[in-house]
């Protein structure tokens, strides 16, 4: 896994590298490569930040001589992780894949002259993971730039040739364009003690904005909804408008509001995740009616007045909420389970119709998590985390939209689940709601795994059969619900249509709802 970053002070990375780092994870800083005049000299010692120096003052040495400033700074730092579980490769074998990284990445075997690079291990992360880091200058021994176009995807292409060369776990999603945001080190939590078992990782700034968005977005019915709704979170929300006007939005971005005196954190919808840009967004939940023209100018024009707002911070008028009609649980279970039957003629290789399924599964999960979990993420959040891993894929140029799989019905499911969180319906609806969604992502699981993405397969099975199963737990069988009702006809406790009074949540009662966006360096709203 490739993490790749650019500067302009050799001296400050190599420093960092050799040092205890954030965390003290630092250990036993040595080289594993690079330019041969540092490995002749400093290839079989732990570094002090003494050497430390002295490297970075070698690899600037081009650049100190010749004045080439390459545009972005000429350090370019790149670390190559594996998973946990893949265990410890050695320096000798890290030293082969850190020369094949750089001949990949076009930097020593492209007929130029090379760059001076050096490969740096210190041990693992404090949750567990091989690693190195590269720290290369991009300034050439002959004064040249070394091309750093489309390094990102070019990097992604090396670790997939080398993990192929190398025998190593192959990163399946890679292939397809598959997968979240990177978490950066800064986000990480910091152990209570060196040596201890590391804290469960708590949510991000970013993360809990995008399981907003997506409960949010889950349950509104247009685009002018979702702006409001996501104010009455408590959110900022900005708009980008086409050039020439106020009535075209071409993109968005949200941010927490901010304790006084401090500025907004913004972050984009796409930067959140792939699946969550203005574009995606519309496709998968407020797509416009090709036979009703008049209603999608008069939806586009209530959703523009609405980012008007959102930009200026006006009033937002009262929220009576939607409502859903206690007989649709059963039409809405039903509906679920025959987009279950019609999955079945999906061919596992259809990437975007089993993004759309995962986007819309990970939004019923957000908007349950949301008012059951609130500020306190739990086994509902992290089913939705993973389900949303699915549905961030890569959009081929030329490829058709994939719009709304289960129809309005997924709005309907995602209402209930959050209206039972706040104890507005008993749980026997969603019983039955959590079961037909867990076979849907049940589905999910076999498409990958007939697609060969083992990976992705066994990171759903797993939230299926523990964290939803953690929630299963806490709902009734059904053998004790028949006897519930029986003592509640007793009790001549049945309110119309023959439904029981509602007993309250279907989840642990210890969840409760908080509205609180965290954000960054821990600040809470």
């Amino acid at each position: 896994m490739p993490n790749i970053s650019r500067g302009d002070r050799m001296d400050g990375l190599t420093r960092y590298l050799v040092g205890p780092g954030r965390q003290d994870e630092h250990e036993h800083p040595h080289l594993v490569g690079g330019s041969p005049s540092l490995m002749a000299w400093w290839s079989d010692q732990t570094l002090s930040v003494d050497d430390a120096l002295a490297i970075a003052k070698e690899l600037d040495q081009p650049h100190q001589v010749y004045g080439t400033e390459p545009y972005g700074g000429h350090v370019w730092h790149c670390s190559l992780a594996l998973r946990a579980e893949e265990g410890e490769l050695g320096d000798e074998k890290w030293g082969e894949i850190a020369e094949e990284f750089m001949g990949h990445m076009g930097f020593l075997a492209d007929g130029k002259a090379p760059v001076r690079w050096a490969g740096f291990h210190h041990g693992l992360t404090v949750s567990g993971n091989d690693h190195i880091h590269l720290a290369v200058s991009l300034v050439r021994e002959d004064g040249t730039k070394a091309s750093t176009w489309n390094d990102r995807p070019r990097a992604q292409a090396a670790c997939r040739a080398i993990e192929q060369k190398f025998g190593l776990e192959v990163v399946e999603s890679r292939g397809i364009g598959m997968g979240e945001r990177g978490r950066k080190p800064h986000a990480m939590p910091r152990p209570a003690e060196k040596g201890r078992p590391r804290p469960q990782v708590a949510e991000t700034y970013d993360e809990r904005l995008e399981r907003f968005t997506r409960a949010v977005a889950a349950t509104t019915g247009s685009e002018a909804e979702f702006v409001r709704g996501m104010r009455k979170m408590g959110l900022l929300m900005r708009p980008r408008f086409a050039d020439g006007g106020e009535t075209i939005v071409e993109g968005w971005s949200v941010a927490a509001r901010p304790p006084k005196g401090q500025r907004p954190q913004f972050r984009a919808g796409g930067k959140l995740a792939r699946d969550l840009t203005i574009q995606r967004l519309r496709e998968a939940h407020w797509p416009a009616d090709p036979n009703d023209p008049a209603g999608a100018a008069r939806a586009a024009m209530e959703a523009a007045a609405a980012w008007r707002s959102a930009r200026r911070n006006r009033r937002i008028g009262p929220d009576t909420g939607p409502a859903i009609a206690p007989e649709l649980d059963q039409r809405y279970a039903q509906e679920v389970a025959n987009l279950r039957e019609r999955l079945r003629t999906v061919a596992p290789g259809d990437v975007g119709t089993w993004s759309a399924v995962a986007h819309q599964l990970s939004g019923a999960f957000s908007a349950w998590s949301l008012a059951a979990e609130g500020e306190t993420p739990g086994p509902l959040a992290r089913t939705a985390a993973t389900l949303s891993r699915t549905a961030q894929v890569h959009r081929q140029p030329g490829a058709q939209p994939v719009h709304n799989t289960w129809g309005p019905s997924i709005r309907g499911v995602s209402l209930i689940l959050a209206s039972a969180a706040r104890g507005g319906r008993g749980p026997v609806g969603v019983a039955v709601l959590l079961r037909q969604l867990a076979n849907t992502a049940k589905a999910l699981h076999d498409a990958h795994a007939a697609a060969d993405l083992a990976q992705e397969a066994h990171r759903i099975s797993m939230a299926v059969l523990t964290d939803l199963d953690v929630v299963r737990r806490s709902l009734p069988s059904p053998e004790l619900r028949q006897r519930a009702e029986q003592r509640a006809v007793e009790a001549g406790q049945l309110v119309g249509g023959g439904r029981p009074v509602p007993p309250g949540s279907p989840v642990p009662a210890h969840l409760q709802a908080r509205r609180t966006v965290q954000q960054p360096g821990g600040a809470e709203r």
